[in-house]
């Protein structure tokens, strides 16, 4: 197993995977945000923790939380229910609102 590698795949099969889930990811993305009017921020770095998540364990967990369940794998049911529109941005900081769209918190705060 090379350093770089996380499973004991051969590295051709991880690479493959790799890819795919990286497409796969993308896409789930990019059909959220564009449903809910969303943007990706540190959109690289968290899709490849997430790839690492589904190649570790199965499915795209969310890499900043401690556990992994059900309620912690992308798109999370937090998010789904308004978190960012609460929030401003999920618990990773990868689904965010966009430039000049301010969070229902802060619109609150300043009420």
């Amino acid at each position: 197993m090379s350093e770089d590698q996380i499973t004991d795949l051969q590295p051709e099969e991880e690479a493959r995977l790799r890819e795919q889930y990286t497409k796969e990811m993308e896409d789930l993305a990019a059909k959220f945000c564009e449903e809910r009017g969303y943007v990706l921020t540190n959109a690289d770095m968290t899709i490849s923790d997430f790839v690492n998540m589904r190649l570790k364990f199965g499915k795209f967990f969310c890499p900043c939380q401690p556990t992994n369940t059900d309620d912690t794998i992308c798109v999370c049911p937090p998010v789904l229910n308004g978190m960012v529109d609460f929030e401003g941005s999920c618990f990773c900081n990868f689904f965010s609102l966009p430039e000049g769209k301010i969070a229902i918190k802060d619109e609150v705060i300043d009420a």
